[in-house]
């Protein structure tokens, strides 16, 4: 990587991962509201390890690890909140 490039790209994973850190503290508000209401809790549950994975996501990117294995846990957590949401809709 070009030297003028690596300050921008540093900056590039610091932004995303505080963009992830705002993800997972949304997830955890969300994980809050579906125990208080107690119905649904597989999905609290599920909700629980998705926000791990989230957390496993912004530390890589907060290490700077932008690979391929970080890039396939955020497609198993948007797979996951795709078929959470679908789950959702269909009841």
């Amino acid at each position: 990587m070009p030297e003028d490039a690596r300050p921008a790209a540093c900056g590039l994973r610091r932004h995303q991962a505080a963009k992830q850190k705002a993800i997972v503290e949304e997830a955890t508000k969300a994980i809050k509201i579906l125990e208080a209401e107690g119905s649904a809790v597989a999905f609290t549950e599920v909700f629980d390890q998705v926000r791990d994975d989230m957390k496993n996501v912004q530390r890589r990117l907060e290490l700077r690890d932008v690979g391929r294995a970080n890039q396939a846990l955020q497609e198993d957590i948007i797979d996951t909140l795709q078929e959470m949401i679908k789950s959702l809709r269909s009841k």
